[in-house]
C-alpha cells in the first residue's frame, strides 16, 4: 500500500505521477475547485496531491499532458514549485518545470540527475554537464537522455 503523503503522488485514476517541492499558496481555492461541494476545512489533500488531481482533471477534459502542465502552471498555480511529472502510460518521458528556487539538471550520455541543492554541482563534475533550469520552462526528458524545451 502506498503512503498517501509519499512521492510520487497520483491523480484519481493513477495516470499522472507528480514529484513536487514547493508551496501552492492558493491551495484552498484550487481544492474547492476540485471538490466544490465539500467543506474546505474537511479537504485534507497535500498541495502535491492537488497538483496531480488538477492535472488529471485537465486530462479528463481532453488536454494532452504538456498542455495540461502548461495550463496548470500558467493559469492556476500561485506559489513556488519545482516538479517532475510523468504519465504512467509513458514511463520513458518525464516533464520538469519550476517557477522559483534552484533546480539543477546534470546530463551525461547515459543518465540525467535532477537536484534542487547546489551541492550536486560538486558531486560528479567530470561525469555530468550541469545546467541550472530556467523558470517557467517545461523540459521534456526521455529515456535516451535527450532534453528538449517545450
Amino acid at each position: 500500500m502506498r503512503d498517501k503523503q509519499a512521492h510520487p503522488v497520483f491523480d484519481e485514476q493513477n495516470r499522472v505521477a507528480v514529484h513536487h517541492n514547493g508551496f501552492v499558496t492558493n491551495y484552498k481555492e484550487l481544492a474547492q475547485e476540485i471538490y466544490p461541494n465539500k467543506d474546505p476545512s474537511k479537504i485534507t489533500l497535500s498541495d502535491s496531491e492537488l497538483i496531480a488531481l488538477m492535472l488529471g482533471k485537465l486530462l479528463d477534459g481532453g488536454a494532452d499532458i504538456k498542455t495540461a502542465i502548461q495550463n496548470l502552471i500558467e493559469t492556476k498555480l500561485i506559489g513556488t514549485w519545482r516538479m517532475s511529472i510523468m504519465l504512467v502510460s509513458e514511463p520513458n518521458k518525464v516533464y520538469v518545470t519550476k517557477n522559483a528556487g534552484p533546480f539543477y539538471m546534470g546530463q551525461s550520455s547515459s543518465s540525467i540527475v535532477l537536484c534542487s541543492d547546489q551541492s550536486i554541482l560538486n558531486e560528479h563534475p567530470a561525469a555530468f554537464t550541469f545546467k541550472k533550469l530556467r523558470n517557467n520552462i517545461l523540459y521534456e526528458i526521455t529515456d535516451e537522455c535527450t532534453v528538449s524545451e517545450t
